[in-house]
């Protein structure tokens, strides 16, 4: 195979003869073309000029087919400018110059292959000066759904090698073994702006100059340049930043933190709440106190289903005085986890979870609630102590919206946050969901370090982080159809009903 993407055909400069020697040249031998675009030179088969004009016709219409989404029907051919070879990174799009100005060349029979080829395509030549940008990605039509090695490609974060050593408790499949195709979605066009470009026109956050851990010098060049108004931002309302900073060996503030991942902190960022829900790592570690004496940090505290084997008068004591803090806003997690990974019996968890119920209501904090695999006993154990009117948040939604509605119809403030899991194409059942949940009833959560959305690369960070929630805002925006300044303030003006942030 031979790449003919370091040709430039001239119509009247050079003779079919000149162009071939070109091609079989010892220098352009070596270069392997994709097989999309490839052309197998059939030399036996074909005479001399049998084969030169298949060269010279089967390029243009890899040209004219690239070309023909926006180009007015007109096509004219490249000028004789030699370029180079183009590297494995230049290959996905380059700029074709195509000049047909000057006179005839001397074999007219060139002209006429090139102008049936063109009418069969519907397409006229004229001799006017363009430029061309030819796309050397395989083509997908519109219709057409992604193969199955694409996808997996950009759902690498939670491949199954993956899950496996991370070996968390806390990670949750990618997607649910009930998965059933989101009826609101089109499946007539799997191509979407988020797949192509970001809709706020900034780059994908690919920065392999920095690795945490590996590179000593901070991410000096931002990554964001968005259009939308900084007046307007978002809050975190879930993550845990003791996991992230134990994932990532980080020891510093919260602002040093946010100064060395600059790039994936876009101007929208507001703030966080991060979520102490192991009693023991909170006491021991103490990392609490001095996250919620910095700014744009908010605290929650509680026990989780995991842990609740282990819940005592002690560990009690120690959340209830953390709630006494000033920027303690909410109370939990706390909830029910049936999923094979927690070992705590569902009679113990029971009865940790309406224990902090009570605590809870009492102190007229807000509920943070999990749950897994065990939706009919949180609504029974909710129904009896919990307000009909309390402000709740069902935190990190993976299910499908049979589950939720029943919630959202009994608690007429309970939001339901959504992680950046919605960013990858096979979790359909939290995709539906989202789609069926009205806007203001969401609220933004990263979870962080889980849930690394799909268009950051582990370069970036290896974890996902508070400031990353703008890419579950911008595929809120796709999946529900809004424009990103109006799910801004709708989600934002959530989060100040829910938490008073």
């Amino acid at each position: 195979m031979t790449d003919l993407s370091f040709l430039h055909f001239n119509h009247c400069g050079k003779t079919l003869e000149d162009l071939t020697k070109q091609v079989e040249s010892p220098q352009n031998q070596h270069v392997l073309l994709p097989a999309f675009h490839s052309i197998a030179l059939k030399k036996k088969e074909r005479t001399f000029e049998e084969g030169s004009k298949a060269i010279y016709r089967t390029a243009l219409i890899a040209a004219i087919h690239s070309a023909r989404s926006d180009i007015p029907n007109t096509l004219t051919f490249m000028s004789p400018v030699k370029a180079e070879v183009p590297s494995s990174a230049s290959r996905d799009r380059m700029v074709v110059n195509i000049d047909c100005s000057s006179p005839k060349p001397e074999d007219d029979s060139e002209n006429r292959t090139i102008q049936a080829v063109a009418g069969q395509l519907g397409m006229t030549l004229s001799p006017s000066q363009r430029k061309h940008f030819v796309s050397f990605k395989p083509y997908y039509s519109p219709n057409s759904v992604p193969s199955k090695a694409s996808r997996v490609k950009t759902e690498n974060v939670y491949s199954s090698k993956n899950r496996a050593g991370l070996s968390d408790p806390f990670v949750l499949p990618l997607h649910s073994n009930r998965g059933v195709f989101s009826p609101c979605l089109n499946s007539n066009n799997t191509r979407r702006w988020s797949d192509t470009g970001s809709y706020l026109r900034c780059p994908p956050l690919f920065h392999p100059t920095f690795i945490p851990g590996k590179t000593k010098r901070r991410l000096s060049e931002p990554l964001w340049s968005s259009h939308l108004d900084s007046g307007v931002g978002f809050i975190d309302t879930h993550c845990h930043l003791d996991m992230l900073y134990g994932k990532l060996g980080f020891r510093e503030t919260f602002s040093s933190f946010r100064e060395l991942y600059q790039s994936s902190f876009p101007p929208q960022f507001r703030g966080c709440i991060t979520d102490f829900c192991n009693p023991r790592v909170m006491v021991k570690e103490a990392l609490w106190e001095g996250l919620l004496a910095e700014d744009m940090v908010w605290g929650a505290f509680g026990c989780h289903p995991h842990f609740a084997k282990d819940y005592s008068n002690v560990y009690e004591r120690d959340i209830l005085m953390a709630m006494r803090h000033p920027k303690a806003v909410a109370f939990g997690e706390m909830g029910l986890d049936y999923s094979h990974k927690n070992s705590t019996s569902a009679s113990k968890q029971k009865e940790v979870f309406e224990r902090q119920l009570h605590l809870a209501v009492a102190m007229q904090k807000p509920l943070v609630i999990h749950c897994r695999d065990a939706d009919d006993d949180l609504m029974e154990i909710m129904r009896k102590c919990v307000p009909r009117e309390y402000k709740i948040h069902r935190h990190c939604f993976t299910n499908s919206y049979r589950v939720i509605e029943p919630f959202l119809a009994e608690f007429p403030n309970l939001y339901v946050g959504f992680t950046a899991l919605i960013t990858y194409f096979r979790a359909t059942e939290a995709r539906d969901a989202l789609c069926h949940v009205p806007l203001d009833r969401i609220v933004l959560e990263t979870d962080a370090p889980y849930f690394l959305p799909r268009q950051v690369n582990k370069a970036v960070c290896q974890f996902s982080h508070p400031g990353m929630g703008i890419f579950t805002l911008q595929e809120l925006s796709l999946l529900k159809g809004e424009d990103m300044q109006t799910v801004l303030a709708t989600i934002r003006d959530n989060t100040t009903k829910l938490y008073g942030v």
